[in-house]
């Protein structure tokens, strides 16, 4: 049994023997692990050249602890019936000490080493061509003794470094895309200095130049122009100097280019760096389109849309062209133009006003082409006014007829009872017809412009005299009137309680079906209106015309506005001024009952004058 017992503590003092030789003591009553983290106390880093001892105050024994400077710690095993003191030093720093005289299954040391001299640098990087802040990365090396130190810099503010021990330091500054930047400082015992290191960093870049060559030519390609962008898609500036192209780029990262010309294919490309420093880009031509465009044109009379004879001339900031003559009975004018240069495309004829438009031509049309329509517009119509007996509609052929403008008198063409003369649009014009046994005709026409044929027919109905004085008639072609109608009386009575906004219905003034020739047997019930105005001096009015909704309504618009004119310029003749008198002409607009019958039709087609003033 006792042997037994003495093999038993052997082996034990055998075990713990080993283990004091293996990394520090270890406890075979439990783990009783020793954790000593050691970092600098300015910039919370791995401390160089650091020596950690473990003192076993029992035993009197010193085993050293391995530093992991990733984890900034050392780490072993405690006996839990001895004591220890923890000894750690580095060159530079306050050496540390710490009495472990309770030892617990978790033991976790923390040391901070204050530095023996307080030196201070500021750490700061800047980019030398923008003056702008850059992060940065400081090595800060001490070659005496081998440490060395990595401080990242930020952009946004300075980094401060603390240094150590006396000595000679280097401080290297390093950025990607820059070139490094290195510097001493001397720092002497027991000294106390703010330092300063700022560098400005010069980019490490390299000036390429372009050379855009035609691939088939291998000329030069005219007026090309290069981006360059990075690996962010961020285009990067070049220097364009006449006839060069060059570009500053980083010695790192990769690039992309885009190149492009008139009447050239773009190219894009991956950017070398070749040796030479000389970027060469070939282009292709583009397969060129047909440059020029046959063309044809053909005058015609903007009111009849017959073809006419015309001179043509086009003119370009290139070349001035002599006129090209053509007749109705050969109207086109046909000539080459070159696409995408603009014109000035000048028509001229006799009688008309003169065209001018420019004119380009942007991409060729497909054959046939078709001659171009050119309007002119007339500056004067043929109008033909015939004249008639207004109670018999019989032909008389007037001993006088005259048309003048102003004073000027206008030459006439005349055949049997049609007199024939070229009025312009727009103008007035006075117009005095005479014949024995008739009243003098005397009126002002305001001639618009024509929209169609019958606009250019005009009627003049003379009434005979008798010994009763009768009302002048309009100035349009009349039906022979009802025997009723030629003998009926004038009503002498007025219109009474008018008032203003109220519309009153004209019901027995008549005109010819689409026309705005007025009958006779109108006029007993516009001389009443005349009396009306003449006994209230303050009454204005305006004569509405409205039709029904047969026909074109742009036409029915037009009678209606010529039908309330004849009746203003009735009033007129009667003595009335045409300042209280407006004429407006509501077409189809405002009809009093739907145009669903004949009898609703009737009721539609009607003249009132309404109350403005009174």
């Amino acid at each position: 049994m006792k042997k037994w017992l003495l093999l038993l503590l052997a082996l034990l003092a055998l075990h713990h023997s080993k283990a004091q030789k293996n990394n520090g003591l270890t406890s075979v009553f439990g783990e009783n692990r020793l954790v000593v983290r050691v970092v600098d106390a300015e910039i919370d880093q791995a401390v160089p050249g650091l020596k950690i001892i473990l003192q076993d105050e029992t035993t009197g024994q010193s085993t050293p602890l391995p530093y992991d400077p990733k984890m900034m710690s050392a780490r072993t095993r405690l006996d839990p019936t001895h004591r220890y003191t923890v000894a750690v030093d580095a060159p530079g720093y306050t050496p540390y000490r710490k009495y472990i005289d309770k030892i617990l299954n978790e033991n976790e040391v923390g040391v901070h080493l204050t530095r023996k001299v307080q030196s201070l640098v500021t750490l700061a990087a800047t980019d030398k061509l923008t003056q702008k802040p850059i992060a940065a990365i400081f090595t800060i090396m001490l070659p005496a003794t081998g440490q060395s130190f990595i401080v990242k810099g930020k952009v946004e503010l300075d980094t401060l470094f603390v240094f150590g021990m006396p000595g000679t330091y280097q401080i290297e500054a390093t950025s990607p895309g820059y070139h490094a930047f290195k510097k001493e400082f001397v720092i002497g015992e027991k000294e106390l200095k703010a330092l300063s290191f700022k560098p400005a960093l010069e980019p490490a870049v390299t000036e390429y130049t372009f050379l855009v060559v035609d691939k088939n030519q291998r000329s030069v390609v005219p007026n090309a122009t290069v981006k360059i962008f990075d690996e962010n898609k961020n285009p990067v500036n070049l220097s364009n100097t006449p006839g060069k192209l060059t570009v500053l780029l980083p010695d790192v990262g990769n690039f992309t280019y885009e190149a492009m010309a008139a009447e050239y294919l773009p190219v894009r490309g991956t950017l070398d760096r070749p040796a030479s420093r000389l970027i060469e880009v070939g282009m292709s031509r583009r397969q060129t389109p047909p440059q020029t465009q046959t063309i044809a044109f053909v005058a015609q009379d903007a009111f009849t849309k017959k073809p006419i004879a015309a001179r043509f001339r086009l003119n370009s900031a290139n070349t001035n062209t002599s006129a090209t003559v053509t007749t109705a009975a050969n109207p086109e004018f046909g000539t080459e133009l070159k696409l995408k240069q603009p014109y000035l495309l000048e028509v001229e004829s006799d009688g008309y006003t003169t065209y001018a438009a420019p004119i380009t031509l942007d991409a060729p049309e497909t054959e046939p082409i078709k001659p171009r329509v050119v309007l002119l517009e007339p500056l004067t119509y043929e109008v033909r006014f015939t004249i008639l007996d207004a109670v018999s509609m019989k032909p008389i052929d007037p001993a006088s007829f005259k048309v003048g403008e102003g004073s000027k008198a206008l030459a006439l063409q005349r055949a049997g009872n049609v007199r024939t003369v070229s009025l312009a649009s727009g103008k007035e014009y006075g117009i005095r017809v005479g014949q024995p046994g008739y009243e003098l005709f005397e009126r002002t026409l305001t001639f618009d412009k024509p929209t169609g044929p019958r606009d250019l027919l005009k009627s003049i109905l003379l009434s005979p005299l008798k010994a009763e004085a009768k009302p002048t008639p309009a100035l349009q072609v009349a039906p022979t009137p009802t025997p009723s109608a030629a003998t009926a009386k004038v009503d002498e009575t007025v219109f009474e309680n008018l008032k203003v906004g109220e519309a009153v219905r004209l019901e027995n003034v008549y005109f010819d079906q689409s026309s705005y020739i007025l009958r006779k047997e109108s006029y007993p019930q516009l001389d009443k209106l005349a009396q009306t105005l003449k006994v209230n001096s303050k009454l204005k009015i305006e004569i509405a015309g409205h039709t029904d909704n047969v026909g074109d309504a742009r036409l029915n618009q037009y009678l209606s506005e010529n039908r309330a004119r004849v009746i203003t310029s009735y009033l007129a003749q009667k003595g009335i001024s045409r300042s209280r008198l407006f004429a407006k002409g509501y077409g189809q607009t405002k009809p009093v009952t739907a145009n669903d019958t004949e009898a609703n039709k009737a009721q539609n087609r009607r003249v009132e004058f309404v109350v403005i003033e009174n």
